[in-house]
């Protein structure tokens, strides 16, 4: 399926400055508004700040996108992988990656959880 077909069935005019978007989205993995910003100044100087917002905000409304905020930060940080799946912070470097449920043992059966959002902080062994 392609973009602007997928974008009509969720909805949302697929116009250029969005599919574009999406691409950049796609490629990058985690990545905050700013720094979406950054990439649209530098290779779309039509695109501006109002675009870029609406643009994540739109996407994440249809469910394209999610977003978080890491522990003592300020910056939403947008996550084109919108499955149920834990993020490893890595303190050294910043580095956020992904991990499957299945990577990560954790006995819940005792508890009544009502929303998760986990962050495992730490650094990679070298």
């Amino acid at each position: 399926m392609n973009y602007k077909t997928m974008f009509n069935q969720l909805g949302l005019k697929a116009t250029p400055a969005r599919i574009l978007l999406y691409e950049f989205l796609q490629n990058k993995g985690h990545i905050t508004a700013e720094e979406v910003l950054n990439w649209a100044k530098v290779n779309f100087p039509d695109f501006n700040r109002a675009t870029v917002y609406n643009t994540l905000n739109n996407f994440e409304e249809v469910g394209l996108i999610t977003k978080f905020k890491l522990p003592n930060s300020e910056n939403f940080i947008y996550d084109t992988k919108t499955h149920d799946h834990f993020h490893f912070v890595d303190t050294n470097t910043g580095e956020i990656v992904d991990l499957e449920p299945e990577q990560v043992s954790v006995d819940v059966s005792k508890l009544k959880i009502k929303i998760s959002e986990v962050f495992i902080l730490g650094t990679k062994r070298r």
